[in-house]
């Protein structure tokens, strides 16, 4: 279809044409998730199958084969960084983000359903190399963010027990800070950290686990993130890229999460106890 025909559904209010049949307009789509065209992709496809998941138009069945599609999206070209195969990946998270969102509200999926799509998750997201975020001619690709966004609404699953929302922060540590020499220029950080407070908002993950996964970020190798990072101590000028990039966004998702359990409301341990450790753990860091 041309883009003036979508364009009418939107101004339509998500209208299905006479004549037209939802599920063939489904399939298109789902398959302009993946279009280079940023309108195509992000104006149109993704905000009319969102508001039509959204709205209930399609049955828990329907919704089943759909999940089945964008879990295997996730697979398409994973592994690679720069080509064209991130915006399937990273639209299809989004999607699956989406229909995980509505079924914490209204409960249509069984317990395997929703699991399946946490393995998916869990496998793709530490898997995902291609870390851009806005692209001038195609737009957003925004993989990073996209796949926390999944993570998020995942942790709110009722489904979840303690080991999963763990595996969940486990996770998103995985690409909080990666080695590698690109910083996150795209409020990645506060995605990732969205996810991370929607665990910790579970009141299920002990303090203990906490601190080591705070340490395990803090301290990659044993190493305290800081001045210590910078070859025993010379001046940040004469560091590599992957490790000026590993303080920055090491220290910005820390503070961006420092400044999320300030600012929220969550449990006493997380205010009292574990906010306290990651403020400690962002000195070394706001001194290099």
């Amino acid at each position: 279809m041309e883009t003036v025909f979508w364009q009418g559904i939107l101004e339509a209010g998500g209208a299905v044409p006479a004549g037209h049949d939802l599920q063939a307009l489904t399939a298109e789509l789902l398959s302009a998730l993946g279009s280079l065209d940023p309108h195509l992709r992000d104006g149109v496809a993704y905000p009319l199958l969102a508001q039509w998941v959204k709205e209930g138009r399609y049955s828990p069945d329907e919704l089943r084969a759909m999940i089945e599609q964008l879990t295997a999206n996730l697979k398409t070209g994973l592994g690679e960084a720069g080509t064209d195969s991130v915006f399937l990946r990273a639209f299809s998270a989004l999607m699956l983000a989406e229909i995980i969102h509505q079924d914490n509200k209204r409960l249509f999926l069984e317990a395997a359903e929703v699991r399946g799509v946490l393995e998916a998750a869990l496998a793709y997201y530490p898997a995902e190399h291609d870390l851009r975020g806005y692209l001038p001619v195609p737009g957003w690709a925004h993989a990073v963010a996209h796949g926390a966004d999944l993570l998020w609404v995942l942790a709110g699953s009722r489904f979840l027990a303690v080991s999963d929302l763990e595996r969940v922060l486990n996770t998103i540590a995985t690409k909080a800070a990666p080695p590698v020499a690109h910083v996150y220029l795209y409020n990645e950080d506060m995605r990732m950290v969205r996810a991370t407070t929607g665990v910790l908002r579970r009141n299920l993950v002990s303090l203990p686990f906490l601190s080591d996964w705070l340490d395990r970020l803090a301290r990659p190798d044993g190493r305290v993130i800081g001045i210590e990072t910078f070859f025993d101590g010379e001046p940040p000028a004469t560091a590599s890229q992957v490790e000026v990039c590993l303080l920055h966004n090491t220290r910005q998702f820390l503070r961006s999460l420092y400044f999320a359990i300030l600012a929220g409301e969550f449990p006493a341990p997380i205010t009292t106890e574990f906010g306290p450790q990651v403020l400690e753990a962002l000195k070394p860091m706001n001194e290099a």
